[in-house]
């Protein structure tokens, strides 16, 4: 694999210098996605096949490949499609009487598979592969956590919000609704805030009695997506329970709005469909089909603009480190912040400054919005 990353460092390396991007890369040769894989330093990268390298290296204005890049691509083509040595040390538990479905997509969508019977071999080739057959390295993602952190204080909370403009929480802003006028007159049948105190077990003797904000309720350190508002409502059934907490409601298109222009690409070339990757529990939401905004985890517009209005005074700036395809910017900006985003991947700036003029409008302009 280190190997591997040495080709795809130095494709990398050239696409830069020559001034392209992936997406240009794909463009050129009609892939979807293909050229992230042949670039990439992270997970799965990919040589390419021997067929692409001349237009390849024209793309990128290279006259021939360096001599340990040349050797090692020729090494690794030539093993491509190859089992290794473990393959023929597992038994044969049985055979394949037709193709799968991941090699049959691939046949049709010009990627070599084999399509004839094959061996199925499931035994660990290995000690230390039955040592630990049955281990992984990660869970199925059900919670997504983010953390709120502030500077120690000098003083007092007060001081340093007048000072500095941040360590405070816009809660009226961010209250969560009550489901109905229903709602709302229940809760203040059970909360009178009576003038009198009162004595709870949890928060001891003498406590003031709660009024409630017609606003809405106090907003909640946990929110919910819909599926997991409806789960929680089914458990008990007419209670309603997902009303205390913020559901951010997503919209299944607003991934790709104002990227129209762009190539479609599959998010992971291996996820194809029926291949396990298409089946894993950790393929992430956008595991199947192509999108203009191929960004594994897009994240909410409502629920980043929920978050940039809790922590953002008005007239204040958002600053996201990690800006992905560019969510918690079109947020800030609808509600009427600055924004200032740095992303390294050139080809989710493109996504991520699709999405932002979309917002603006097309006459705005975007400077500075990001450092790569």
């Amino acid at each position: 694999m280190d190997e591997v990353r040495l080709v795809t460092g130095w494709i990398a390396e050239m696409r830069d210098l020559a001034g392209l991007t992936n997406t240009r890369i794909d463009a050129a040769f009609g892939l979807n996605g293909m050229a992230g894989h042949w670039t990439t330093q992270g997970a799965q990268p990919e040589v390419p096949h021997a067929a692409h390298w001349p237009k390849l290296l024209e793309l990128l204005g290279v006259d021939e490949l360096p001599e340990t890049i040349r050797e090692t691509t020729e090494r690794l083509v030539a093993e491509k499609g190859k089992p290794g040595p473990n393959w023929f040390r597992r038994a044969i538990t049985g055979h394949h009487e037709t193709a799968s479905p991941g090699q049959r997509w691939k046949a049709r969508h010009g990627h070599r598979a084999n399509l004839s019977n094959s061996a199925r071999r499931d035994e660990p080739a290995t000690e230390a592969a039955l040592e630990w057959a049955g281990w992984g390295t990660a869970l199925k993602p059900a919670a997504e956590h983010w953390i709120l952190c502030r500077k120690p204080l000098v003083g007092t909370v007060a001081s340093n919000v007048q000072q500095w403009r941040t360590g405070a929480l816009n809660v009226s802003a961010c209250r969560i609704p009550h489901a109905d006028p229903r709602d709302l007159a229940e809760s203040k049948s059970r909360n009178p805030g009576r003038a009198e105190p009162v004595t709870s077990a949890v928060y001891g003797t003498s406590r003031p009695q709660q009024r409630i904000d017609e606003a809405g309720r106090w907003p909640a350190n946990v929110t919910l997506d819909e599926v997991a508002a409806e789960l929680l409502d089914a458990q008990v059934p007419g209670s309603g329970a997902s009303r205390f907490f913020y559901v951010a409601k997503s919209s299944k298109t607003e991934r790709n709005v104002g990227c129209d222009h762009l190539p479609a690409r599959v998010t992971n070339i291996a996820d194809v469909p029926g291949s396990k990757g298409a089946n894993s529990p950790r393929a992430g939401a956008n595991r199947s089909g192509a999108a203009q905004n191929h960004h594994p985890t897009v994240k909410s517009i409502a629920l980043m603009r929920w978050l940039c209005r809790l922590i953002t005074p008005p007239g204040g700036t958002v600053l996201d480190l990690f800006a992905g395809s560019g969510s918690t910017g079109v947020a800030a900006l609808a509600e009427g912040f600055e924004f200032v985003g740095i992303e390294r991947d050139s080809d989710y700036v493109e996504i991520a400054n699709a999405r932002l003029r979309h917002e603006l409008g097309p006459e705005a302009e975007i400077a500075h919005l990001y450092m790569g």
